[in-house]
């Protein structure tokens, strides 16, 4: 996988699991990109891996456009967004919520964002999207559903 990466465009996003030997994945994403974004979870482990990451990338001369929190829960033992901020030392893009509609995209081979399109992590995923490629974005709200349809929906879900 990291031999295909090298042959991509500009924009890569790369979010790999921990790795066994992750100071060899560490280099290798410093060394091809220019500019850098960090993908966490908000967890001291995660956060300790970014920091890393982000002093590899600062070793080579290179910009860490910001970090990227992922698997958001808003729980009491979560990092919060300034801490993670002043651990890494870049600042928090978004933040992509734990969102059910992810593990259920998985389970029908489809990107979140095609899946559902209005939930919580593909408004995020779509918000940092648009940061890359410098386009504004607007968050469309669903069109209202009367009660009845609301429950239906719920329920076939």
């Amino acid at each position: 996988m990291l031999e295909f990466a090298k042959h991509l465009s500009n924009e890569l996003v790369f979010d790999a699991p921990p790795v066994t030997n992750r100071h060899e994945l560490f280099q290798f994403v410093a060394n091809q990109l220019k500019q850098k974004g960090i993908i966490t979870n908000p967890d001291l482990p995660s956060v300790a891996d970014a920091l890393k990451m982000a002093k590899i990338a600062e070793s080579q001369g290179k910009q860490v456009l910001g970090t990227v929190v992922n698997r958001v829960k808003g729980k009491w033992h979560e990092l919060t967004r300034k801490e993670i901020e002043e651990m890494v030392g870049a600042t928090v893009l978004v933040e992509i919520p734990e969102d059910r509609n992810v593990s259920m995209s998985i389970a029908a081979k489809t990107p979140v964002v095609n899946y559902d399109p209005n939930s919580p992590a593909s408004i995020e995923i779509r918000k940092l999207a648009h940061m890359f490629v410098g386009l504004p974005f607007n968050v469309k709200k669903p069109r209202s559903f009367r009660l009845l349809e609301r429950l239906i929906g719920w329920l076939t879900r």
